[in-house]
């Protein structure tokens, strides 16, 4: 299998639509950590709780990997039986930071609506459900949170951007919806996307 890569850097969970129903679900991205030794090998190629791959970086070295699917088996990276020296189940966990950097774009989709649990292949922004349509252009966010916020940055006007905890995000919207006479009909369209009476 060929793990894409991420083009920028995304929250470590965002908000997509279900492959199965359409609903609003959640995507987590994979973590994966090198193998160190080829003695190593068979542990991660036997577990059922990783998966080995074995992928060419960009220096165009073959690079063996152990992944992690966080939500797939319904339970935490907390007891993956005996890891070989030199592993430790934190390595798979999620950094501490907000974004996470460049990464593949492989994951898990869990959906509360429909039940549907799968592997997922990332395609972004297609796959956002917090995207709306303004004069054919497409303004997408990441998750409920980062919408709201969006929402009120759009509505407010002062427009400053460090008054929020998504500044970096809020940064990056294009000024196509930005424009004095977009504030409206933007505003009214994130309120319906978000199930809201539209803010006065």
């Amino acid at each position: 299998m060929i793990y894409p890569y991420t083009p920028s850097p995304m929250p470590h969970i965002v908000t997509v639509n279900c492959p199965h129903c359409q609903a609003e679900a959640i995507f987590e991205f994979a973590e994966c950590v090198n193998i160190t030794f080829k003695k190593d090998v068979d542990y991660f190629k036997n577990s059922k709780i990783f998966e080995f791959a074995i992928i060419p970086d960009s220096d165009g070295h073959r690079r063996k990997k152990a992944f992690y699917f966080h939500g797939l088996h319904q339970f935490e990276l907390n007891d993956p039986g005996n890891l070989p020296d030199g592993y430790s189940v934190d390595s798979w966990k999620h950094s501490k930071y907000l974004y996470r950097g460049h990464g593949f774009d492989i994951g898990v989709v869990v959906c509360s609506a429909c039940g549907f649990r799968r592997k997922h292949n990332l395609k972004w922004p297609e796959d956002a459900f917090f995207q709306v349509v303004y004069k054919n252009k497409i303004l997408w966010s990441f998750d409920r949170a980062h919408t709201i916020e969006l929402l009120e940055f759009v509505k407010s006007k002062d427009r400053d951007r460090e008054k929020y905890r998504y500044r970096n995000f809020l940064f990056k919207i294009p000024v196509h919806f930005l424009a004095q006479n977009a504030r409206e009909p933007v505003v009214k369209l994130l309120s319906k996307k978000l199930g809201v009476a539209r803010p006065s």
